[in-house]
């Protein structure tokens, strides 16, 4: 177990002073694949929990991040006032718990083009050894203000778009 750890890199409105949230940009099919890692730390005398927090824009739909990881995982949609960031209220406003080896899907609330802030962090408060979890997110761009993704059109096939690099 880790001594007096800081989170300084998406450890989010948990890793004061900085508070800082990872951004994360999907591919141009508007899907991203993120490996991760949770567990809880000395901080002090007392058990901590390592929370990762991230920023996604919407582009499409369905929008939802599909989590799953080795020990109880939290991911919750939060919301917070910009302007105040960590230091105002901070809401958790849509949330699903992933249980050992089990999928759970988050669908997130938004309109395309808006930020969307989750947090992914170990259900459990004590003696939770460093652990793994994955993020499958669907329908996200890393640019505010995107255009939705269209739909693939039902005409193009591998032989199509093969044949338009030839």
């Amino acid at each position: 177990m880790l001594e007096d750890y800081v989170d300084a890199y998406n450890g989010g409105c948990d890793s004061p002073p900085g508070f800082p949230i990872q951004s994360l940009q999907g591919g141009v099919d508007g899907e991203l694949s993120l490996c991760g890692h949770g567990g809880t730390y000395l901080c002090g005398a007392e058990q901590c929990h390592d929370s990762d927090w991230f920023a996604v824009y919407k582009a499409s739909d369905p929008f939802q991040v599909t989590g799953s990881a080795l020990y109880p995982t939290h991911l919750a949609q939060v919301v917070f006032d910009p302007e105040q960031g960590c230091g105002g209220e901070v809401t958790i406003i849509n949330s699903v718990l992933c249980t050992q080896f089990e999928q759970a899907t988050l669908e997130l609330i938004a309109e395309v083009g808006e930020e969307v802030w989750i947090k992914c962090e170990t259900a459990e408060w004590e003696d939770v050894p460093e652990y793994a979890y994955t993020l499958e997110f669907q329908g996200v761009s890393g640019v505010q203000g995107v255009p939705e993704i269209p739909p693939p059109s039902p005409a193009m096939t591998w032989g199509a778009i093969k044949h338009m690099f030839r």
